[in-house]
Order: C-alpha cells, then structure tokens, then sequence
C-alpha cells in the first residue's frame, strides 16, 4: 500500500497592516510545493478590524490521488489604528504618551501640539515656531508655514483687542515657493494695511479637523 504524500505548504505571518487596507496577493500569498488550488478566508478584497486576526487558506491539491487533500493553513495578521497626520508629524520627533496628545506642551513654550503640527514647529523645542513678521512701506506682512492640506488657515484683523468685529481672511499662498520646506507644507503670507495710523492687530487661526 502506497500512502498519500502530504503537500508541503508555505505561508507565514504577513507584515502587519493600517486599518483600512483591504486584503490582497501581499497577505494571501500561501505557496504548495504540488499543483493546486488555495481558498483564502476572509477573501481578498476584505477590510479587516483592528487586532489580530487569524487568516485561513484551504488548499485542494491537482491530484488528489497522491496527495492529502484539502489541507487547512493558518496564519495572524495584525491590524494597527490608522494614525493621523498630526499623530505622524508627532511621532517623527520622537514623542509617545502624554507627551505626544494634541494637548499637551512637551517643549513648555506655551503652544500646543497641535499649534507645532499646523505651523510645522518642533514640538519638543521651544521656540522654534517659523513664522516671521515685517512691517514695510504702510503694509504689515506675516509669512508662516501651513498644512498643504487638511488644516483651515484663517487670518483675522481686529482694530481693537477688547471690542469691535473682526475680519477674516484666507492666507495668500506664497509664491514662488522657497526651496527646502517641510514635507507637507506650503509657505503662506498674510498682510494688513497699516498706513491709515489706526492701530491694526492680525493672527492667524488654525483649525484642525
């Protein structure tokens, strides 16, 4: 009596994923040393949940004369959070727990960390906010750093800090654009008329979503 061969398969851990991304070939990749068929569960396609979760392939060999038939292979793929921009930028320098929420204040300079990610400041050194102001021929002109995308810049102009309403604006992108600027980020000016002798004040608000 001749006994079945049992196929040899080869499959390991895939390299974990960011939620949102769908199954495909990179993770169902299991590979048989004899013709054959796989049967993935979940299928290609699938968006799995954060954690661990267990990845199946059936595998029905050509010839199931000779060999064992179907066979069941296993493997775990973890599924991280997708993490945000500002959660990024955070990251590259290095921050993790309390020091690394939008909330806090690691370089205790007084801005926040979300004020660091929106004008492309290093939030674990203080004074390093990149924003230069100037004041020439009757025109006060701010130049900061912005988000390319997925920050909403506003400038407001107010002619008195305790009353009146104030104006808002959209910065101007700068144009052309200096060379060397953070991934990510525009350079962006503002500017406000100061040539009436009325006291002017200007800021610029970020709003992240």
């Amino acid at each position: 009596m001749v006994n079945q061969a049992t196929p040899v398969i080869t499959w390991t851990n895939p390299a974990a994923i960011t939620s949102g991304t769908a199954l495909s070939s990179t993770q169902l990749n299991a590979t048989a040393d004899v013709p054959g068929n796989f049967v993935y569960n979940p299928t290609s396609g699938t968006v799995l949940s954060v954690g661990t979760n267990t990845l199946t392939a059936v595998f029905t060999a050509t010839d199931t004369t000779n060999y064992v038939s179907p066979l069941t292979n296993s493997v775990t793929l973890v599924v991280n959070a997708a993490t945000t921009p500002a959660e990024d930028y955070l990251a590259d320098f290095g921050l993790t727990g309390a020091n690394a929420l939008l909330t806090a204040d690691p370089d205790g300079d007084g801005l926040s960390n979300a004020q660091e990610f929106a004008f492309g400041a290093v939030p674990n050194v203080a004074g390093s906010l990149p924003i230069t102001t100037s004041n020439t021929g009757g025109s006060l002109k701010m130049v900061f750093l912005g988000r390319s995308t997925g920050v909403t810049y506003n400038v407001v102009t107010y002619t008195s800090l305790t009353s009146g309403t104030p104006s808002t604006n959209a910065p101007t992108t700068v144009n052309p654009q200096p060379s060397g600027l953070p991934t990510g980020y525009t350079q962006y000016e503002a500017s406000l008329d100061s040539s009436t002798g009325t006291r002017k004040f200007m800021k610029v608000d970020a709003v992240i979503p």
